[in-house]
């Protein structure tokens, strides 16, 4: 499930944790009104960081080089705020909006 949701791969952000962060951002803003695109950013944070604590726990013992660890962790950290501000950009132009 960690894998899933973590941003180790180019194909999960795009089919898995855009899409989630889109319909819990949906869902969200009819409980509490708040605006859509800064729900559907948060949850998409929220999904990539629950995806890389869930592989932190179940692989805690498999990484043992910290340097490479950190490089990873610096990519990651680069392809999500990359997805954010597009997803930031389609909020702007009006294409990304509520079902």
């Amino acid at each position: 499930m960690g894998w899933l949701l973590s941003p180790f791969t180019v194909w999960n952000d795009a089919f898995v944790n855009i899409p989630l962060s889109y319909i819990a951002a949906s869902l969200f803003i009819r409980i509490w009104p708040v605006n859509f695109l800064t729900a559907v950013v948060v949850f998409y944070w929220i999904s990539n960081a629950l995806g890389l604590l869930l592989m932190y726990l179940s692989g805690r013992g498999i990484v043992k080089e910290a340097g490479s660890l950190k490089r990873e962790l610096i990519k990651l950290l680069v392809a999500v705020v990359m997805y954010s501000l597009v997803l930031i950009f389609l909020g702007k132009l009006g294409v990304l909006k509520p079902f």
